[in-house]
């Protein structure tokens, strides 16, 4: 690892655990029972969309909702999201008491939500990649 490369720590002191240091309070929640946030190849590829918006791994945090599920009130206590990314989970597996369908933007109680399906389909088909990065530049314009 060279100097400009910055390590992820797996959070063990917090309630929940998750991957990143949540600098911006942005949360990627994903449904992963292989691994225990994402695989190699999801993590490269979410490094990758991050920084096409300004952003890297530190700027948030990766929930896996496996093993045990958790609802929007932890969630919130926990992270203080200011934006939710539901990649191949959907609002009603958090306990949202709403309906909205992927790469709709959705605002509600405070917190800005996407919903996607899973990284590998974004990152393996051109169609989904572009519905995503078009809400991606909807949610973090360039200034």
């Amino acid at each position: 690892m060279d100097s400009n490369e910055k390590k992820l720590e797996v959070k063990e002191e917090a309630r929940i655990r998750f991957l990143g240091s949540n600098q911006k309070n942005i949360l990627l929640v994903v449904q992963n029972s292989d691994v225990a946030f994402v695989d190699d190849e999801d993590l490269e590829f979410t490094g990758k969309w991050l920084g096409a918006i300004g952003l890297s791994l530190a700027d948030v945090a990766i929930l896996n909702m496996e093993p045990s599920p958790k609802t929007i009130s932890d969630i919130k206590n926990e992270f203080s999201p200011i934006i939710i990314f539901l990649l191949g989970t959907g609002p009603e597996q958090i306990g949202l008491p709403l309906y909205f369908p992927f790469y709709q933007v959705q605002k509600y109680d405070g917190i800005t939500y996407l919903s996607t399906p899973e990284l590998k389909i974004l990152e393996a088909n051109k169609e989904e990649k572009k519905k995503f990065w078009s809400c991606l530049q909807t949610l973090f314009p360039k200034k």
